[in-house]
């Protein structure tokens, strides 16, 4: 049948399962709690549970496995205990943090989805509208696209890639990269961390706006800026080597925008594109180059 959810905490003790068959909808029009308040609950969602009211948060803390359609057409639905789901997932703002799994079956048409702490794994392919990843760890089973990411917190990490073809913000020195992030032709990406740490493989066809923070790279990661890319290094910080034999490979455009001062490159560099700017860029580790290097004041080290 119909459940009109117009007020009030739903509570959950114990080892109660509360179920939305398939032919179930629950249309929750406030911003309450779907709680568990005790034991180890859970909410089955074969139906439609719909947020069609309410402007702020509607969280659901009790785990969910979602097999139907889960959405809002306003405000933010929080799956604060986190889901299994091979149903829908919609609306404009969705929140997930304990244990997510997104699994065969899955779609995605959540306009801004952001995990905020917590495990999210992608174990199909899925296309993102923006995601933020804001804490936790996600786990990429599966290769997944986003048109916008922010990169605010948290570990992103493998097997498997995530390509953005939008605008990306890197905002965070809390941010961990344990896999390969693409950033297509057209895209711009935002970089402004205090201290980043990479582990696995970074490509740029975009625009990549260093803004400031140390860029630190380690083991055998690469970073590429492809002959379609535009890497603009905007303050004076390093790319650093913190560990094993990373390299950073321009194909492109390397443009230090801002001088005087110097930017250290601090892992082994080869270009076979331009590398211009103001200032200083110190090459202290090894330097291939078989194109265009200049700057107002270049050394080699």
């Amino acid at each position: 049948g119909i459940v009109n959810w117009s007020g009030g905490h739903i509570n959950l003790h114990n080892s109660t399962v509360f179920t939305n068959t398939i032919t179930g909808t629950i249309n929750a029009t406030g911003n309450d709690l779907f709680q568990q308040t005790s034991g180890s609950t859970l909410f089955a969602n074969a139906g439609t549970f719909s947020k069609t009211g309410g402007a702020g948060t509607t969280t659901i803390t009790t785990p969910c496995t979602n097999t139907g359609t889960l959405m809002g057409t306003t405000g933010i639905i929080s799956l604060s205990g986190g889901v299994t789901n091979t149903g829908t997932l919609g609306g404009p703002t969705m929140q997930v943090s304990g244990t997510t799994a997104l699994n065969s079956g899955t779609v995605m048409n959540v306009t801004d989805f952001q995990q905020t702490g917590g495990t999210l794994a992608t174990n199909v392919p899925i296309a993102f509208s923006t995601f933020q990843m804001l804490g936790g760890t996600l786990n990429l089973n599966s290769p997944c696209t986003t048109t916008n990411l922010t990169f605010g917190n948290g570990i992103i990490n493998g097997p498997s890639s995530l390509t953005m073809s939008g605008t990306t913000t890197w905002s965070s020195g809390g941010s961990v990269l344990e896999t390969d992030l693409i950033m297509l032709s057209g895209s711009v990406t935002n970089f402004s961390v205090g201290s980043q740490l990479m582990n696995g493989s970074v490509t740029n066809s975009g625009t990549f706006n260093w803004t400031g923070g140390d860029l630190n790279l380690w083991n055998t990661t690469t970073f590429t800026n492809t002959a379609a890319g535009t890497f603009n290094a905007i303050g004076n910080n390093p790319i650093q080597n913190i560990g094993g034999s990373p390299s950073f490979i321009n194909a492109g455009n390397f443009i230090k925008t801002t001088g005087p001062g110097t930017t250290t490159v601090g892992v082994a560099y080869t270009n076979s594109g331009t590398t211009k700017g103001l200032g200083t860029i110190d090459f202290t580790s090894t330097l291939t180059n078989t194109c265009l290097l200049y700057t107002s004041d270049a050394a080699d080290e």
